[in-house]
């Protein structure tokens, strides 16, 4: 089991190091949505050498670093949650809502300086570590200030993780709104993957949450939930890592910034989207989003996705799709009276779906049968039209 446990120690290293190099040679880090992510990956680093030395017993080490622990421990919530917001936002701001969030990690960091290295004397530092490593109470003032300073620390710590949690899935809720007024049928923008992540990181919080309240020396004789624990966040790393390396941006700045100044004053009426969808054919387009209406229009896009929710009694996504699918029934048609094989996959294509999932499940949610029954039945649907 010790093997096992020092196994997983140094795969939590590994996991945010290999990836944080990763950016770095790739150069991906010089974009706006991978800055966060590099961040993350930088403090996971330090977080779990940090750690891997004190379960090893390199205290020297640990005690001179621990106050930029002090600092990288409280960000990795924080950084995680700028990130995630950073991917699903149209627009990110740099105002003071931004910067409060490194605001009491910064804080803690700098307190806890002053308590170590100007306070304390080298010798006091490290006894006062050892100690608190193990839940043990030093007499005198600076020890006793340390060690509730340590434990107010550990416990913003704990609350924060549950109060980013769900902040984090409030910001997926609003996405998942978000993109139904933007984008028809693109999973590129989808962040599938976020679901599965968002159910490792209730993990690592749980996990947290054990292994901050138990002291040093109790947690050291539980190797089999040091190895599970740190496999946890070394495989949330590793994923978090992998999928976001190859995310895209998913919204285009350009187009963002060049419609976002227009007025809201613009009466659209649901005649017009019409006669300009009939007219233009745009839904065939598979990188259609409602931002090239918008620059038709002259709107930003919260006014026209509020207009075509109410005049249409539906979203964005759901209108485009309308047309495509309408598009679809037509192609479909067409091959049947030629008594030819429908070539679906192609009808996909030229219908502005990006891909036959993407068609094949909206052509059932819309019409409640697949596109190769309806091939089959078209007259009985001709009837019922």
């Amino acid at each position: 089991m010790f093997e096992i446990k020092i196994a997983a120690l140094l795969f939590s290293v590994y996991a945010p190091l290999s990836w944080l190099i990763a950016m770095i040679m790739s150069g991906i880090h010089k974009k706006p949505i991978k800055r966060h992510l590099m961040l993350l990956m930088a403090a996971a680093s330090f977080v779990y050498i940090m750690t891997y030395a004190k379960f090893q017993g390199h205290l020297d080490f640990y005690t001179v670093l621990f106050p930029i622990q002090a600092l990288a421990v409280p960000l990795l919530f924080p950084l995680f949650y700028l990130y995630f917001r950073t991917i699903t936002s149209e627009k990110v701001e740099y105002n003071w809502k931004y910067f409060i969030h490194y605001a009491m990690p910064i804080l803690l960091s700098i307190i806890y300086l002053i308590i170590s290295k100007i306070w304390m004397n080298d010798e006091e530092e490290k006894r006062f570590m050892i100690n608190l490593l193990n839940g043990k109470l030093l007499e005198g003032s600076k020890f006793v200030f340390g060690y509730y300073f340590f434990g107010f620390g550990r416990l913003y710590y704990l609350l924060s993780s549950i109060f980013y949690l769900i902040l984090i899935s409030r910001c997926y809720s609003k996405y998942r709104v978000l993109i139904l007024n933007i984008f028809p049928t693109d999973y590129t923008k989808e962040l599938n993957w976020v679901k599965g992540i968002g159910f490792l990181l209730f993990g690592v919080a749980i996990l947290n949450i054990v292994i901050h309240y138990m002291r040093n020396n109790n947690l050291a004789s539980h190797e089999l939930l040091i190895a599970v624990s740190y496999f946890t966040f070394g495989a949330f790393f590793y994923i978090l890592g992998l999928y976001g390396f190859r995310q895209k941006e998913v919204y285009n700045t350009a187009e963002i910034v060049k419609t976002e100044n227009f007025k809201e004053d613009v009466r659209i009426l649901k005649k017009d989207i019409e006669d300009y969808l009939m007219r233009s054919k745009i839904y065939l387009n598979s990188d259609i989003n409602i931002y090239h209406l918008c620059n038709t229009f002259k709107t930003n896009r919260t006014y026209l996705s509020a207009e075509i929710n109410k005049q249409f009694g539906m979203n964005f996504r759901y209108l485009i799709n309308s047309y495509r699918i309408q598009e679809a029934k037509k192609l479909i048609a067409q091959a049947k009276e030629k008594e030819t094989v429908s070539n679906f996959e192609q009808i996909a294509i030229d219908s502005g779906f990006n891909s036959y999932g993407s068609f094949l499940r909206v052509f059932k949610m819309m019409e409640n049968v697949s596109p190769s029954k309806f091939y089959k039945t078209i007259e009985k649907y001709k009837r019922q039209e």
